[in-house]
């Protein structure tokens, strides 16, 4: 499966919004609770043996004869984290579906490693892989394109695998899933509050195909899972379509629902939305990235 490079050109200009504090490790453009060596000034506090006698304000000594050193706000990175389901139904039939989440996934790796933001991405693929790379600057990006394009795919989901590999190495300040979420219900449940504890602010990408969307069945069809090998006979006349897209809608506004009690964001991503208006209408307009000229 090869990704789209045109596509990863055209965002770019785009920032992961971060308004509120971050908890990043290395230096970076973001406010951090931390406090440390910055340039805006945060608090004082008394000075103890061993401070830099350089971060004494020697006017407050001056004046009160205290030694209070100067506190600042410590300017760190944000922490991104990307698990994209490499399981069968994403697969299945000509991975229309599974290259257009393997683009929306290679975009927020673009979009996190060209602002120098750290990123730490997985596929959760066959049971027992779940392959992941990481990295701090965009010289890093040629290492996503390379584990998103050669990543093992089908079998049954194991999103609890690839999301408890990123939750192993710490939470993070976002954190996107990049799914299907065609499973059992238990399961799915599993998952989403393993994404809520996964991130500070936690994303579901929602990823449908027209295969979902505008099957075309004949009547009394056979189908088969593409993770599970289960067999079913469609009825497809009228009443059939009608039921299908009844239920179908009443299935993604379960999955809507079911986000907002764990506190994850869900965002709809169908193969009809090309990549890039997912980016600069979708996730623009629901403040979850910026564009350059947008400003601060």
């Amino acid at each position: 499966m090869r990704l789209d490079p045109e596509i990863l050109r055209g965002v770019r200009a785009f920032q992961m919004t971060g308004a509120e504090t971050t908890h990043g490790s290395r230096t970076g453009e973001r406010r951090s609770p931390h406090r440390g060596r910055g340039l805006e000034f945060a608090d004082y506090r008394p000075y103890v043996p061993g401070d830099d006698l350089r971060t004494v304000d020697w006017n407050v000594y001056g004046r009160l004869g205290q030694l209070m050193v100067r506190l600042f706000h410590e300017d760190r990175n944000m922490g991104v984290s990307v698990c994209v389901d490499y399981s069968g139904s994403m697969a299945s039939g000509e991975e229309e579906k599974l290259r257009h989440a393997a683009n929306v996934a290679a975009c927020l790796g673009m979009v996190t490693l060209t602002n120098r933001d750290t990123l730490r991405i997985t596929c959760a693929g066959p049971k027992g892989t779940s392959p992941m790379t990481q990295g701090h600057d965009s010289r890093a990006m040629a290492k996503v394109m390379q584990l998103l394009e050669k990543a093992s795919t089908g079998g049954t989901n194991t999103l609890e695998t690839g999301i408890g590999t990123l939750m192993h190495m710490g939470k993070t300040d976002r954190s996107f899933l990049v799914s299907d979420l065609l499973m059992e219900q238990d399961v799915q449940a599993r998952v989403l509050k393993m994404l809520a504890a996964s991130g500070r602010k936690s994303v579901l990408v929602h990823v449908l195909g027209a295969a979902e969307l505008n099957p075309e069945f004949v009547d009394g069809q056979r189908c088969q899972d593409a993770e599970t090998g289960v067999q079913v006979r469609i009825r497809w006349d009228a009443a059939g379509r009608k039921a299908y897209k009844d239920d179908l809608n009443k299935w993604v506004r379960g999955i809507e629902v079911s986000c907002g009690r764990v506190g994850v964001h869900y965002v709809q991503a169908w193969t009809t939305t090309p990549v890039l208006d997912l980016f600069s209408r979708v996730l623009r307009t629901q403040r979850l990235v910026r564009h350059a000229r947008d400003g601060a």
